[in-house]
């Protein structure tokens, strides 16, 4: 199940937005954390988490480790097979 945060916050000019975060989570987001925001002023519903659960980077770091783990494996399997031969 994928779960997409609620993000609440106040701009500068003290108007109180609610928006759906744009990210992504296999794990539930905790009610009421906190995490930093990049929001656009002229639609602040337009947000990006900047860091951590729900940031897009969580997503390219989940893409790295299973490029990792693949060539790992392969490194692996490729020893294993010429040292047979």
């Amino acid at each position: 199940m994928r779960h997409r945060p609620v993000i609440e916050f106040r701009t500068e000019d003290g108007q109180v937005v609610r928006a759906r975060g744009p990210g992504e989570s296999t794990e539930p987001f905790v009610v009421g954390s906190s995490v930093p925001i990049l929001y656009d002023p002229v639609a602040p519903t337009v947000v990006k988490i900047t860091n951590g659960q729900g940031s897009e980077s969580e997503g390219g770091l989940m893409l790295v480790t299973g490029i990792l783990g693949l060539a790992f494996v392969w490194f692996i399997s490729w020893n294993l097979i010429s040292h047979r031969l």
